[in-house]
């Protein structure tokens, strides 16, 4: 009796190990196949982010282009507005010049009328001034 027993125990041992065998090589493959699955997701997923952010640096670029053309146009426009000053200051200067050269001129002759109205000693003599005092 007691081979019988043992014929059932080492039969059912073996069928639990055949079973416990098979199912752990199909766990084995399942869970490869799922990881195999995660992984792919996660590289979609991350290839999806890193094209976004390509396309966010793309915007970004043609933004700060944008921005340096801007940027050339207003200093362009600085430049010729800086020429025109430059050019209305050349002209104020020159009519400052000349204004100014009209003004010695105007003071240099009365200075000299001054002079001569002296010499003359206002109508009369010189010494005329001179010996009134």
């Amino acid at each position: 009796m007691s081979l019988i027993i043992w014929s059932y125990i080492f039969g059912g041992a073996t069928l639990f190990g055949v079973i416990v065998g098979i199912f752990s090589v199909w766990n084995g493959r399942r869970t490869r196949a799922d990881l195999r699955e995660v992984l792919q997701s996660i590289g979609q997923k991350m290839d999806e982010g890193f094209r976004r952010m390509d396309e966010g640096f793309r915007r970004m670029d043609e933004w700060f282009r944008k921005m340096d053309e801007r940027a050339e146009q207003r200093h362009q426009e600085f430049r010729e507005f800086m020429k025109q000053c430059e050019q209305r200051h050349r002209e104020l200067m020159e009519i400052a010049e000349q204004r100014h050269r009209e003004v010695m001129e105007t003071l240099k002759q009365q200075h000299q009328d001054v002079v001569e109205l002296l010499k003359r000693g206002f109508g009369g003599s010189a010494g005329g001034a001179a010996a009134t005092a």
